[in-house]
């Protein structure tokens, strides 16, 4: 997150907050109605991911929904030199701990969390240019 946020543009009943939710979000069980999460494989290891999952579920009230949002980590009809560089991402971000794969496994660490209900998992292709 940047450390300058926008202030003429948010609404009046909106602050931004800075947290890191591999250690505790500042917020109380049962805050949120709606939990939007994006983007976090590169920000969580492997073994991480059913603490950060329970933290999420945590301040999510009962009833609420969560959002999770990923690129996927599989691209496909790549040209053999977008495949390599793609090759060597996935082989760094493995050696860094981090699941390249995680958008694939992701609906199973939900689940297994125990109190979530109604999981359903969309992928989408990416479009060919």
């Amino acid at each position: 997150m940047s450390p300058i946020q926008p202030t003429q543009i948010k609404p009046k009943n909106f602050k931004f907050v800075k947290a890191n939710a591999m250690e505790r979000l500042p917020f109380e069980d049962n805050t949120f109605d709606f939990v939007f999460q994006r983007y976090m494989f590169t920000g969580c290891i492997k073994k991480k991911w059913p603490d950060l999952i329970n933290e999420i579920v945590r301040v999510l009230k009962p009833g609420g929904f969560l959002e999770v949002s990923f690129r996927p980590s599989k691209m496909f009809d790549l040209g053999p030199a977008t495949q390599h560089l793609f090759n060597g991402l996935t082989e760094l971000l493995e050696q860094g701990g981090l699941d390249s794969d995680i958008y694939q496994k992701l609906d199973n660490y939900l689940q297994n969390q125990g109190q979530l209900e109604n999981i359903k998992k969309e992928v989408k292709q990416w479009c060919k240019v």
